[in-house]
């Protein structure tokens, strides 16, 4: 308990989080990123839009390995609090980058953006550019090695020691 404690309220964790926005100003282009940022974290139809996409979707829920880690005991709320500073900034890094991949495709394809139906060609390039640029514990995402608990024999333990690997 007091592992999961530390490990959910890690600083340099919870800090280093929103430097993965970085990664996908590389890959979408500075000018994006900044306006995926903006509008994801300033507008309630953009952020609904792109939560409801599916590679947001399902990290939503947080790190897979983190989840894992919870004991089902009286200490499960406080573990489970300990982790929302991470996986807040990790919705909203994510939530950015798609935003911004999703608007730069739409001006690209020369479309107004619908905030009620997805263009399926930048929706597509929206869930790449978060699936290459943001790490994911989602099992399709995580290396073999890590998956089959071959670091250490415990597969939750491998997953949550290497939570920055997972590209």
């Amino acid at each position: 308990n007091v592992g999961i404690g530390i490990l959910g309220l890690k600083l340099s964790t919870v800090a280093i989080q929103p430097t993965a926005l970085i990664d996908g100003m590389g890959f979408i282009g500075a000018k994006y990123g900044t306006r995926g940022a903006t509008n994801f974290a300033t507008s309630k139809d953009w952020r609904k839009f792109i939560v409801n996409m599916p590679e947001i979707k399902d990290r939503m829920g947080g790190e897979f390995a983190l989840r894992e880690l919870t004991d089902e005991n009286w200490l499960q709320n406080a573990q489970k609090k300990a982790f929302i500073p991470l996986q807040k900034l990790d919705q909203m890094t994510a939530g950015s980058v798609a935003a911004g991949a999703y608007e730069k495709k739409m001006i690209e394809l020369g479309e107004k953006i619908d905030f009620t139906k997805y263009n399926k060609e930048a929706l597509d390039y929206a869930q790449l550019a978060v699936r290459r640029t943001q790490s994911s514990g989602a099992f399709k995402d995580v290396p073999l090695a890590i998956s089959r608990g071959a670091l250490t024999g415990n597969r939750s333990l491998d997953r949550a020691m290497l939570q920055f690997q997972n590209f």
